[in-house]
């Protein structure tokens, strides 16, 4: 028997006001696959990945992820199914004054159960060091430990988040544009390591960019998102440089959703 997809939206659309965010938008991420989410600025991928995390509802149709309904789940219900997903913010969401091992553990924070955690973000036993130090070793900045995070560079700091996500051992890993603001050498590297995370689990990867030839590259699956609604939904070879125009170029001559 098929399993279930990891996420799936079913006509989804979501209004703020008299604003149209998403319209009518229907996908499945299946288990194990890495989907890029392409489109300009303004066309709602990250509210796209918000919905994908369970972080936000529709306006109408349906949502599954994990084969839950979020939001037919209680709160600790909800937090269960968050703490199996993975989200690699673009602005990293460290806490600054926290030390980087501190910031890793926050990812398994939010399992139910595991208030003591909370107590040992002040001090971490010798086993808990030694996984965080093995996770750290993983993105490469082993050494960094037990600095302050305030200290590190833009670059080490979003290893420090994608640690996080590792650490989470989440059954679904999102990340928005992750490479938005490092040049195309480090760009790869983080691709490498978002992309052996996922193998290395066999958990889905969703990640939404504006690097095209990236995308291509590094991800099985491209869907170009303009204005709220699917463009497109193919493998990389499959796209066409007419289709890519088309989702760049009429972006500018419309409304773009925020």
């Amino acid at each position: 028997m098929k399993p279930p997809p990891a996420c799936r939206l079913d006509q989804v659309s979501l209004s703020l006001g008299d604003r149209t965010i998403l319209q009518s938008i229907s996908l499945e991420v299946g288990r194990g696959e890495q989907v890029a989410i392409l489109g300009p600025s303004g066309a709602g991928k990250t509210t796209l990945l918000r919905m994908l995390s369970a972080g936000l509802p529709p306006s109408q149709g349906g949502v599954r992820v994990l084969d839950q309904n979020p939001w037919q789940l209680k709160r600790n219900g909800l937090r269960r199914l968050r703490s199996k997903i993975g989200f690699v913010h673009q602005d990293h969401a460290l806490v600054p004054n926290l030390r980087v091992w501190q910031n890793v553990a926050v990812g398994r924070l939010g399992r139910p159960g595991n208030l003591g955690h909370i107590r040992r973000l002040t001090l971490a036993s010798p086993s808990e060091l030694r996984d965080l130090h093995e996770v750290l070793e993983q993105v490469g900045i082993a050494d960094l430990l037990f600095q302050r995070t305030a200290d590190l560079s833009g670059g080490e700091q979003q290893r420090v988040a994608i640690a996080r996500s590792l650490y989470q051992q989440p059954a679904l890993l999102l990340a928005d544009e992750p490479v938005a603001s490092v040049d195309p050498a480090r760009a790869q590297q983080v691709m490498d390591l978002l992309l052996d995370l996922a193998d290395s689990r066999d958990i889905p990867l969703v990640i939404s960019m504006h690097d095209l030839e990236l995308a291509r590259r590094n991800m099985s699956r491209l869907i170009g998102l303009r204005n709220g609604r699917v463009l497109f939904d193919s493998t990389p070879g499959e796209v066409s440089e007419s289709t890519i125009k088309e989702l760049y170029a009429l972006a500018s001559q419309e409304n773009e959703a925020p």
